[in-house]
C-alpha cells in the first residue's frame, strides 16, 4: 500500500469516525429529549391523579348533598366545578406570566447584544481578512488544480464502497440475524 494510499485510507475512516460522532452525539441528544418528555409525562399524570382525587372527592360530597337534596347538591357541584376551573385557570395563567417574563432577560437581550456586536464595525480586523484572502487566492488555485483529480478519484471510490458495502449491509445484517 503506498502512502498516499494510506493517507486516503486514513481520511476515509477519519470522515467515517466523525460521522459515526455525530450519529453519536444526535442519539445521545434523542435520548435526552426522550428522557425529559418521560420526566413531563410522569408529572402530569401525577397533576392528573390529584386532579381524579379532588374530583372524586367533588363527587362523593355531591353524592352527600344529593342527600340532604338533589337542587342544593347541583349548586354546590357547579360551585365546585367553577372553583376547580378557576384554581386551573390561575394555574396555567401563572405559568404563562413567568414564561413571558423570562422571554426578554433570557432569549431577546441576548440576541440583541450579539445583534449589536455582530453589526459594529471591526476595520482591523476586515482589513486583515482581505489581505490574506487576496493572498491565498492563488494557493487556493494552484491547489484546486493539483487535487482536484485525487478529490475526484476519492470520490469515486467512497461511492463506489457505499454501493458495494454500507447500501447492502443493513440487508445482510437483517437477513444474517433472522430479524
Amino acid at each position: 500500500m503506498s502512502a498516499d494510499d494510506a493517507r486516503k485510507a486514513l481520511g476515509s475512516l477519519q470522515q467515517v469516525k466523525l460521522g459515526v460522532a455525530e450519529r453519536m452525539e444526535a442519539l445521545k441528544a434523542e435520548m435526552r429529549r426522550q428522557k425529559d418528555e418521560a420526566v413531563r409525562v410522569l408529572a402530569r399524570m401525577k397533576q392528573i391523579g390529584v386532579e381524579r382525587q379532588h374530583v372524586t372527592a367533588m363527587v362523593q360530597s355531591a353524592e352527600t348533598a344529593a342527600t340532604q337534596g338533589r337542587e342544593e347538591a347541583l349548586r354546590q357541584l357547579a360551585r365546585e366545578r367553577r372553583a376547580g376551573v378557576e384554581r386551573h385557570v390561575g394555574e396555567v395563567l401563572a405559568t404563562l406570566e413567568k414564561s413571558i417574563a423570562h422571554v426578554g432577560p433570557v432569549f431577546v437581550d441576548p440576541a440583541r447584544e450579539l445583534l449589536v456586536a455582530a453589526t459594529e464595525p471591526k476595520t482591523e480586523v476586515t482589513t486583515r481578512v482581505l489581505e490574506a484572502a487576496e493572498a491565498a487566492v492563488p494557493v487556493v488555485d494552484r491547489l484546486f488544480k493539483e487535487l482536484d483529480p485525487d478529490l475526484l478519484a476519492q470520490d469515486a471510490t467512497l461511492g463506489q464502497i457505499q454501493r458495494e458495502f454500507c447500501d447492502v449491509a443493513e440487508a445482510a445484517c437483517v437477513t444474517a440475524w433472522g430479524g
